[in-house]
């Protein structure tokens, strides 16, 4: 055996410890490069999905993705592709783009992509799966090397550029919302725009930065400061791909923290000074001597491993559903830690509340979830979450009026219940709430619509006694009128005790609309010319200048022409009294789609004082008034005759611009009919004289008028008070051969038969009997559509005699 130097030997048997040493190392590593721990379910997938698999990056942001000198994709990135494609056995197709938003369309249409390089934010994470980041790179402030200006602060009010104005806005948004970022299409561009001065500074990726300013030579900029945001890079799949998301996940943990510094001295950190031989070796022992005990504890921590990997992907499984389950509720999501402040919220409650999650987060839940009791309209308060006292009682269900960030004010019914954690200890409180705010408006529209029901049955059936009084008082003044002369001092007295009967009688006719089975008399008509006609005779003589605009085309409506003219009377007059020195009141008339159907949409518009907000939801009360004179049922009756049309009216108000009504009358599918081109005949009395007409009244006074007309006429009455005695008298007349020519029955007799059993039974015997109803009030159909029962004519209480005479002589005369 030669002899060998003790050096010699030494140095020999260093490096056969070195070569054990890198041995281990190599079995240590070649753990690494073991395939994924992938499911059977997971490795199936890839194996029908692997030809569809594509990779998407952009080929101009070095040193993460680009092209280098033989324009083929390179950098810190496609290393870490390469990495996973040996863990999935995969060797996956590239596309490279030059912008992000010609990338991210292209992946919309197609699943089974790879997105590198993406920054998380809420619009992406909306329509992407991201990772976790792969790096984490703080941003840095890019000037030239002249400017004396460094931190973000210093550049409000100047040209601040970035590729990435929507990830870096969240982030500014927090902590410097006086700054607004510019975005540039690449980085390339942003610190050329730097270097020649278009732009003051630049913000970019640190690693970014360093890389092109030395590729560039762009020897005028330097990095002036980096800052505290960082730009988290990671791997995207298409939001509706969990399965490959998965996948990718486990293909991002495989990455060994050894192959991160390698790739990061690769593209970041590269050249270096070599070491020394006998350091060299030292280090090798050093290295040697770790990786023999990392690897006795390989065994150990193996299993560990496995346990805590199965733990991590059920807690990641419980997180996302968990996420899914939150985002994908329709009711608004708030959860607080014990002392108050905001730590989540749903989609459905940023859109409530207006606030964002990264807004909110950190916040106190009085600023993000701020509250005003319903009545009062104060604030109310959430409980103290830091009394004790109040921790095992936070099961709370109530209604309040959310005020969102923009002021917009909503109602909700919220529950707020405590969080706990395994122990039973209190960790915070969920809110769960959701607007009511339609909801509550319908229930409370539907309680006015009760409350206006009864208030029409009670006016009904005033108005029903009152005008059998107005009868009486009014033919008696009528009868005294025409037993004067014109030049008698009484006559002006009863002239003018009729123009007060005049009133009490438009009076009555208000109770009569607004009672609730006052059904209206519908026809075919062409609503512009009604409009305009009504709104110039309501505006006659007033201080006020009408304006319309009436379109042409208008839809007709089935309406009942008198009570749309009430309905224009009263709206006028209302705005006139808004306007006490005289304004303009602008009626408009157009037709309308609707998803329920075709309307034709009036609007009257004033130029008054406006209506107080406070008054707005009682403007359509009955008997709410706000003026000196009047009876609070202008617009009561309003509402009352456009719902039973079928209609909706709603009224918008500004104090000191003015109102506007605007009313939806449903459009009728037919034409308006023609008017009759024949002349009605002449009506004479010549064929009153010697008629008998049998009437059915249960009101002396009434029957005391009536005979008092009819005697006039020339006619013979023949008086009933209840229905059987009428159809007996009417069947002996008729039996007897000498029928009555006309029938006026009263519609509405109490405790006995009415006018309507009545008429069936007389017209059961005698189908063409002449039959008048006469009624001040009443609910039955036969009012408004009296010719389907057989009736000739109405006649409404109060009589005018003149009136009355021309529906008599018309049913005597031409039997209609």
């Amino acid at each position: 055996m030669p002899d060998i130097p003790a050096p010699a030997v030494g140095r020999r048997s260093l490096h056969r410890l070195t070569g054990i040493f890198i041995g281990l190392l190599a079995l240590a590593a070649c753990r690494t490069q073991a395939p994924l721990p992938l499911t059977p379910e997971e490795q199936g997938w890839i194996a029908s999905n692997k030809g569809l698999l594509t990779v998407l990056l952009q080929d101009n942001r070095p040193p993460f993705t680009f092209r280098n000198e033989e324009k083929k994709v390179d950098g810190l990135f496609v290393d870490y592709l390469h990495d996973m494609e040996k863990h999935l056995g995969l060797k996956l197709p590239i596309l490279s783009f030059d912008r992000w938003d010609k990338l991210l369309a292209h992946a919309e249409k197609n699943r089974h992509v790879i997105i590198l390089t993406v920054s998380r934010t809420k619009s992406r994470s909306d329509s992407l799966l991201v990772t976790a980041p792969v790096v984490k790179v703080p941003y840095a402030v890019v000037t030239r090397k002249t400017s004396q200006a460094t931190g973000i602060p210093e550049f409000a009010g100047k040209t601040l550029c970035t590729t990435e104005p929507l990830a870096l806005r969240t982030a500014l948004d927090r902590f410097h919302p006086h700054v607004i970022p510019t975005g540039v299409e690449t980085a390339t561009r942003g610190l050329y725009a730097v270097s020649s001065g278009t732009c003051d500074a630049m913000v970019i990726n640190s690693m970014e930065a360093s890389y092109l300013i030395e590729d560039l030579g762009l020897t005028n900029l330097h990095i002036a400061d980096r800052t505290r945001f960082l730009n988290r890079l990671a791997l995207a799949t298409s939001g509706d791909n969990p399965m490959l998301f998965g996948i990718l996940e486990k293909a991002v943990d495989s990455i060994s923290l050894r192959r991160h510094q390698e790739l990061y001295r690769r593209w970041v950190s590269p050249g270096g000074a070599w070491l020394p031989d006998t350091l060299l070796i030292s280090i090798e022992v050093i290295v040697g001597i770790v990786i023999s005990v990392i690897f006795l504890l390989w065994a150990w921590t193996s299993s560990l491993r496995q346990q805590v990997g199965r733990q991590t992907k059920k807690l990641r499984d419980s997180r996302e559903n968990l996420r899914i389950t939150l985002d994908s509720m329709g009711d608004g999501v708030i959860t607080a830690d014990t002392t108050g402040v905001v730590t989540r919220l749903n989609p459905a409650a940023e859109a409530l509340t207006g606030w964002s999650l990264s807004e909110a987060e950190g916040r106190p839940m009085a600023e993000v979830f701020p509250l005003r009791t319903i009545h009062t309209d104060r604030p109310q308060s959430l409980p103290d979450f830091t009394d004790p006292a109040l921790r095992g009682h936070l099961n709370i269900t109530t209604e309040a009026t959310l005020v969102s960030r923009n002021e917009a004010p909503c109602r909700i019914c919220y529950n707020m219940a405590p969080i706990r954690d395994e122990k039973g200890h209190v960790t915070g409180a969920v809110i769960i709430f959701n607007d009511i705010t339609d909801k509550s408006k319908a229930e409370e529209e539907v309680l006015r619509m009760k409350k206006l029901e009864s208030l029409g049955i009670l006016a009904g059936g005033i108005a029903h006694d009152f005008n059998n009084l107005l009868t009486g008082l009014y033919g008696n003044l009528s009868m005294a009128k025409m037993a004067l002369p014109e030049d008698h001092e009484a006559f002006a007295c009863l002239a003018s005790a009729e123009e007060s009967m005049e009133a009490a009688i438009a009076l009555t006719g208000q109770f009569l609309t607004f009672a609730k089975h006052e059904a209206p008399v519908r026809k075919i008509i062409p609503v512009g010319k009604a409009l305009a006609d009504a709104a110039t005779f309501a505006t006659h003589g007033l201080n006020t200048r009408l304006e319309t605009a009436i379109d042409e085309d208008l839809w007709p409506v089935a309406a009942d022409k008198g009570q749309l003219n009430q309905i224009m009377g009263n709206l006028i007059i209302n705005a006139h009294q808004a306007m006490a020195t005289g304004g303009v009141i602008t009626l408009t008339a157009k037709n309308a789609r609707e998803p329920s159907g075709r309307f034709i949409r009036i609007t009257v518009k004033d130029t008054g004082t406006g209506i107080p907000p406070e008054h707005l939801d009682k403007i359509f009360d009955p008997y709410f008034t706000t003026k000196t004179t009047g009876s609070g049922l202008g617009l009561a009756t309003t509402h009352a005759i456009v719902t039973k049309h079928g209609g909706t009216i709603k009224v918008d108000s500004e104090q000191g611009v003015g109102t506007v009504f605007t009313v939806d009358f449903p459009a009728a599918d037919a034409l308006p009919a023609e008017p009759p081109e024949d002349r009605p005949k002449p009506r004479t009395d010549e064929c009153a004289k010697g008629a008998h007409v049998l009437i059915l009244d249960d009101q002396a006074v009434i029957r005391k008028i009536l005979e008092t007309i009819l005697l006039k006429m020339g006619i013979e009455p023949t008086f009933t008070v209840e229905g059987e005695e009428t159809v007996r008298t009417y069947r002996q007349r008729l039996e007897a051969g000498t029928p009555f020519d006309a029938v006026i029955l009263d519609l509405t007799i109490p405790g006995g038969m009415g006018g309507r059993e009545a008429s069936e039974k007389i017209l059961a015997m005698d189908p063409g009997a002449r039959i008048i109803i006469s009624s001040g009030y009443a609910s039955d159909p036969i009012m408004s559509r009296y010719e389907e029962f057989g009736i000739k004519a109405i006649a409404v209480k109060p009589y005018r005699f003149s009136d009355f005479q021309e529906i008599l002589l018309g049913v005597l005369q031409n039997g209609e």
